[in-house]
């Protein structure tokens, strides 16, 4: 939202974060049904006051998520970064 001069409040919610995206973007609305599932865990997980226990499948399916949506931005910004030297390993 910065790159492309979005006004935000810093927030964890992801669908308002999403929405005020799509104002300047439209290619974000293909997540808008998907980013409900990510939006449950943009605080809990980083905050967590109990123990969450999520399927091997729950997990993939809210990465791969997550993944394609940083890659958009990322095509966006017209950055290429290599995350499986980062952090996908």
């Amino acid at each position: 939202m910065i790159f492309q001069s979005v006004s935000f409040k810093f927030s964890h919610d992801l669908v308002y974060l999403l929405d005020l995206i799509t104002q300047n973007d439209s290619d974000f609305e293909r997540y808008s049904d998907r980013i409900s599932e990510l939006q449950g865990y943009a605080v809990e997980i980083r905050y967590p006051n109990e123990t969450i226990y999520l399927s091997n499948e729950k997990v993939e399916k809210i990465l791969m998520i997550a993944k394609n949506i940083r890659d958009l931005v990322t095509e966006k910004m017209n950055v290429t970064i290599d995350y499986n030297d980062i952090i996908d390993k």
